[in-house]
């Protein structure tokens, strides 16, 4: 392996590893919207067949064409989506080979200050400076080699989650349920227990049980045992309680 190819395996391997990673997910998740789509179309097919007569069977035809038409749909964006990650792959392999097979001291130096201007994009959106990463990300052309979508994705769930809104952080976490199952994260978990805890705030008593019914004990995600059992205590402390531990799950910060 030359140096330059050395140096672009250590240094670029995020270009590909990220892109490549969203496709396979977006991969996955066409596969089950697939399979989803496809079982109810066999079971609302087999119901237009055992219809009792044909002028029955002639009156589903048109939900069940409507159907296919939005299983053809859901599909093309599928696709679409795919596509899209697929072709980013395949710029950035394209912006990797332009620095390893071309030995011009020009083309060289351009690829390094688009190298530089995108380590700058990533240093600003890590570090939520969003708006002068875009700005650097127009001025330089480098949209085809930079993620700032992933990390605007995640300002959006940061801004819900400042708003008290668990929804799109609870969406992620859904999608990505695998992946932190196998990091044994516990972050589903803390915001189904935020979700819990608002219910007792609000003095929805039985609500917060059905709750937690649902989402911290019956289901996939990781529940700490002692972590569990100290929410569920919370139903029994009144607003106006005097525990430290237990008065401050109850402050709306």
């Amino acid at each position: 392996m030359s140096n330059k190819a050395s140096e672009v395996v250590s240094l670029e391997y995020s270009s590909v590893k990220v892109p490549y990673e969203v496709l396979n997910k977006k991969f996955r998740q066409a596969q089950k919207i697939i399979d989803r789509e496809i079982a109810q179309l066999n079971t609302q097919i087999v119901h237009i067949t055992r219809l009792p007569t044909p002028e029955l069977q002639r009156q589903a035809m048109p939900a069940l064409r409507e159907k296919l038409q939005n299983f053809r749909n859901r599909y093309a964006d599928c696709l679409t989506k795919e596509g899209g990650y697929a072709q980013k792959c395949f710029q950035r392999l394209d912006h990797l080979s332009e620095y390893i097979n071309n030995s011009d001291v020009k083309c060289e130096a351009t690829w390094r200050k688009k190298r530089l201007d995108k380590i700058l994009v990533d240093y600003f959106l890590r570090n939520s400076y969003y708006e002068t990463a875009l700005e650097v990300v127009k001025s330089s052309g480098i949209e085809d080699i930079v993620d700032t979508d992933l990390f605007i994705s995640g300002r959006e769930i940061e801004n819900s989650l400042k708003a008290h809104n668990t929804g799109p952080c609870l969406q992620w976490c859904h999608e990505n349920r695998s992946r932190l199952k196998k990091t044994k994260s516990t972050l589903e978990f803390n915001l189904h227990t935020q979700n819990f805890i608002e219910h007792i705030r609000e003095g929805d008593y039985m609500g917060a049980i059905e709750y937690s019914r649902k989402h911290l004990v019956d289901n996939e995600v990781i529940n700490p045992p002692e972590r569990l059992q100290e929410t569920m205590v919370l139903l029994a402390f009144r607003a106006d309680t005097t525990c430290d531990k237990y008065k401050v799950l109850r402050v709306s910060s």
